[in-house]
């Protein structure tokens, strides 16, 4: 007669709970001038961010979560901003 046993390893995490963007959804800078702008999300689990169709002399860095630059083009832009997790 034997016997066998072995050992199950069970990881349990958190639910990853979606990203919400917490920052300020709208801003004003004049043509010429600095600017900055941190995007910011609350929510669980690493959280990688985003921003497209910015106005030309601005830039994003994912690392730094920042719109920064001057604008060159006066005009109303809608900013797409994204945090995913």
């Amino acid at each position: 007669m034997g016997i066998d046993e072995q050992t199950l390893v069970l990881i349990v995490t958190q639910p990853t709970a979606p990203p919400v963007i917490t920052s300020a959804l709208t801003g004003h800078t004049t043509v010429n001038e600095p600017y900055s702008y941190l995007l910011t999300a609350s929510g669980t689990g690493n959280i990688t961010y985003g921003a497209s169709n910015l106005p030309d002399g601005l830039t994003f860095d994912p690392a730094t979560q920042q719109i920064t630059g001057s604008p060159t083009t006066a005009g109303t832009y809608n900013i797409n901003l994204s945090a995913t997790n």
